[in-house]
């Protein structure tokens, strides 16, 4: 089974239209992934990073694909 990186590393060479409309969904479920890692911090916690709460689905939109496959070091998030 291969896993995300190494499939979008296979999406961008094989230009089938199932490979992009699978591509496409990863990338969907990463960012709504990450907008719920985001959205679960408390507001100081985003404020020591820069982000206001209002900011985060603009600011996930925004993210490469290697961003996206970033996972959260805190346990629970």
């Amino acid at each position: 089974m291969l896993g995300p990186a190494s499939y979008e590393d296979r999406v961008q060479t094989d230009g089938s239209l199932l490979a992009r409309v699978i591509g496409s969904a990863l990338r969907r479920w990463q960012k709504h992934r990450m907008r719920q890692a985001l959205e679960r911090l408390d507001d100081r916690t985003l404020a020591d990073i820069g982000v206001y709460r209002g900011d985060i689905a603009h600011i996930v939109e925004g993210f490469s694909a290697e961003e996206l496959r970033m996972v959260p070091l805190a346990r629970g998030i």
